[in-house]
């Protein structure tokens, strides 16, 4: 098997490091998976790929997708972390320009 050198950054004290390539996903806490699901697919086109039970059996998480997110999307039911995020904006989405955030406010 050969492997490919990893890539390498330098940070501003000239110090080298590995570099990331990538955001491989993002975790929201939430109150309400079914409703959040429900959110995300109807505002965001949101689609589910992976289920997470926990021991019971009982649906705990959830992982999946967003059109031109980049990165997996998941929901973890944690009311207490949900609760520490209110009014708290985890994820910024960006858009092109000020047209499509017009479009995504009609939307």
């Amino acid at each position: 098997m050969t492997t490919t050198p990893s890539a390498t950054a330098t940070d501003r004290r000239g110090v080298s490091r590995p570099q990331l390539d990538n955001v491989h996903h993002l975790k929201i806490p939430v109150t309400d998976l079914s409703r959040s699901v429900d959110w995300y697919g109807k505002v965001f086109g949101y689609r589910t790929r992976w289920e997470f039970p926990d021991e019971h059996g009982v649906l705990q998480g959830v992982g999946g997708e967003v059109p031109g997110l980049g990165c997996t999307l998941a929901f973890r039911v944690n009311p207490l972390a949900a609760e520490g995020c209110r009014n708290f904006d985890p994820i910024s989405f960006g858009v092109r320009d000020r047209e499509h955030i017009e479009e995504w406010a009609a939307h």
